[in-house]
């Protein structure tokens, strides 16, 4: 019973030096103090996106896009549509050609193409207008800055 007694003493005396050393810790970073070097300094102007650097940013990067998308498959295209074109890069006789042969199917494709490209034209225009009434509806300073001196724009 004493050498269990005494395991016992001794894990809490352990126990207590552990407890006193934290909180010697704890009241050694209570004395801790800071001290402010320099004090905050309210900005000059309001910190915030840019409006109208990124709405004209967006405007050149989607004319580039769309560009880009015209002229890429033209310059990515290597065939040859006409009779001079061939003959100009080849110096072999040209015997024949074959004419071109539209089909009732290659009509509908272009009707097709044709409807798909008025809708696609239709949307975007109707997009664009969306996105430019979203824009303007809360911004009237953006509305302001966009407008030209003298114009007649009467803002609520």
């Amino acid at each position: 019973d004493y050498n269990v007694t005494r395991d016992l003493y001794a894990s809490l005396l352990k126990r207590l030096d552990e407890a006193n050393l934290a909180d010697s810790l704890e009241q050694r970073q209570k004395a801790e103090r800071f001290r402010v070097l320099e004090p905050a300094m309210y900005p000059q102007q309001p910190a915030g996106p840019q409006r109208l650097k990124l709405f004209l940013m967006g405007l050149v990067l989607s004319v580039a896009a769309v560009a880009a998308g015209v002229v890429a498959p033209e310059l990515i295209n290597t065939s040859f549509h006409r009779v001079e074109d061939l003959s100009a890069f080849t110096s072999v006789p040209i015997l024949g050609t074959v004419p071109l042969m539209v089909t009732a199917s290659d009509s509908r494709m272009i009707r097709r193409r044709q409807w798909l490209g008025a809708v696609a034209l239709a949307t975007g225009v109707a997009v664009i207008f969306g996105t430019s009434y979203w824009l303007g509806a809360g911004n009237e300073q953006l509305v302001r800055r966009l407008a030209r001196p003298g114009s007649s724009i009467q803002l609520r």
